[in-house]
């Protein structure tokens, strides 16, 4: 008579205080088991741990280890959630591959001044490289006339009045006015003003 799958788990599980060690197969550190006869599949066996001491798991859902051991199957230390809950948990604990990494692929240093950390996923950018990759997408786009400057020199205003040396205010901002087209807007401002 066969054994269920239960009874085959418990056969490779060795319970102890803290992280319950994983005897069988293992997959990247996870422990798994096949779920019946050949072509039925496996199941990893903190997953099927889970399920054995707290009952179906959500669709969509997975089992995550508040321990960081990957064979633990100790129910204690397993929790559901999303797939997005998983990936936090990596990067939030420096677990990720990527955080063991001193440069980037161009050799760029990871220092507080070279590097971007995205909000959401938590992935780290070197900003040298990013500005790179900016610059010779703009590049791309503008084709011949990248380098060029596109900004036209004013000679006269929208209503057509040109700026000679008796016609123009510079603003303390840098910005060109038109003398007559300021005196017409200040006379409609005190006008608007006195009514």
């Amino acid at each position: 008579m066969s054994k269920s799958l239960e009874e085959r788990f418990w056969a490779k599980v060795v319970k102890a205080d803290g992280c319950w060690k994983w005897l069988g197969a293992k997959t990247q550190g996870y422990g798994n088991l096949a779920k019946g006869r050949r072509g039925e599949g496996i199941i990893r066996a903190p997953r099927l741990s889970y399920q054995i001491h707290f009952g179906e798991i959500p669709e969509g859902m997975v089992v995550r280890h508040k321990c960081d051991n990957p064979e633990c199957t100790n129910p204690d230390h397993l929790e559901i959630g999303t797939h997005a809950d998983n990936m936090a948990d990596i990067v939030n604990r420096r677990r990720h591959h990527t955080h063991s990494q001193t440069h980037c692929i161009n050799g760029h240093a990871f220092n507080d001044q070279n590097t971007y950390t995205h909000p959401k996923t938590g992935h780290r950018y070197c900003k040298v490289c990013k500005a790179k990759k900016s610059k010779e997408a703009h590049k791309e786009k503008r084709g011949d006339k990248f380098g060029i400057s596109t900004y036209k020199v004013r000679t006269h205003c929208k209503h057509g009045h040109e700026f000679t040396d008796e016609n123009t205010y510079v603003r303390p901002d840098g910005y060109k006015e038109c003398i007559i087209c300021r005196g017409a807007r200040v006379s409609r401002f005190y006008l608007k003003s006195k009514s």
